[in-house]
């Protein structure tokens, strides 16, 4: 039985104080801070990606000196609402996009640049591993990408971690069908590569990931589900990372051309929304959100 709940939206982002209902009654959002960077400049759009594990924060920023969209990725100390530190390899140029990925998991920052270049393809995508124990001296620890890279793969756009598992998203893979890679966090060995069964040429698959369990939930916002990149997402089981296996795919039954359901997945308790920006029904792409009930995942 599909369970789903369609919540129409002018624009479908906003930060809420929880997805239960009941704290979200009890209390209302406060205002603590307001956090800058030290150093920033006109169009650095700082905060275009954002991670926190404790009181520590990694805030991604746009420009920097070594030129527009190099990065880089600053480091705060929530607790006493002070920069420590600010992340930027030198070996990142104009372009590269690093922190267009960004998590945390333990004391290890994952960084993405998803336009960096390899020995493997032309802005194909790295990923950096800092060890930031000490948050004011982040220390490089790794350089990931994969053995199969391609031009343009944009590995290293999401990155997200389950347990000692890093899922990393080249959503621009063979012709941006996308693709999704799973390491060994400890080691920072591939296991495998995520791919769906059915994709097609600009489906951009993994776009978005997030875990559930031993599941994951990744979006492929432009697959031709029901009509011309109406959107779709899919479920895989990653209790064997060697071997992950597809388990369920599912998009609304109201789907339309362009609607782009799956550009976004937020999971809380039993409960999965997906952003569909492009719906129409409140007029030309002003999006919707799709809740579904999740407690059975092989049948959202």
């Amino acid at each position: 039985m599909n369970r789903t709940l369609r919540i129409s939206v002018a624009l479908a982002a906003s930060i809420t104080c929880s997805m239960n209902a009941e704290r979200a009654m009890a209390q209302q959002c406060e205002q603590i801070m307001k956090l800058v960077a030290e150093d920033g400049d006109p169009g650095g759009r700082f905060g275009r990606s954002l991670a926190i594990n404790g009181n520590i924060a990694l805030i991604g920023s746009w420009s920097d000196e070594n030129g527009s969209s190099a990065g880089p990725v600053y480091v705060f100390d929530l607790e006493a609402r002070e920069q420590l530190s600010r992340i930027l390899p030198e070996e990142i140029t104009r372009t590269d996009r690093f922190g267009s990925g960004l998590t945390i998991h333990r004391d290890t920052a994952v960084i993405g640049a998803k336009f960096d270049s390899t020995p493997e393809g032309v802005r194909s995508g790295t990923v950096y591993l800092f060890d930031v124990s000490d948050p004011r001296e982040p220390n490089q620890i790794a350089w990931i990408y994969p053995d199969d890279g391609e031009d343009y793969d944009r590995f290293g756009g999401p990155c997200v971690t389950g347990g000692e598992i890093l899922l990393v998203s080249a959503p621009g893979h063979n012709g941006f069908v996308g693709a999704v890679y799973v390491y060994d966090f400890a080691s920072h060995t591939q296991l495998s590569k995520i791919t769906p069964s059915d994709g097609y040429e600009w489906d951009g698959f993994g776009g978005p990931i997030e875990f559930y369990g031993e599941y994951v939930f990744i979006g492929a916002s432009s697959h031709n589900a029901r009509r011309e990149e109406s959107g779709a997402v899919y479920v895989f089981d990653l209790s064997d990372p060697y071997n992950p296996a597809e388990v369920a795919k599912f998009f609304p039954p109201d789907g339309q051309a362009e609607d782009h359901f799956g550009s976004s997945i937020a999971l809380s308790g039993e409960t999965a929304a997906i952003l569909a920006f492009g719906d129409d029904d409140n007029g030309r792409d002003a999006g919707s959100v799709y809740v579904y009930d999740i407690s059975d995942p092989l049948n959202p």
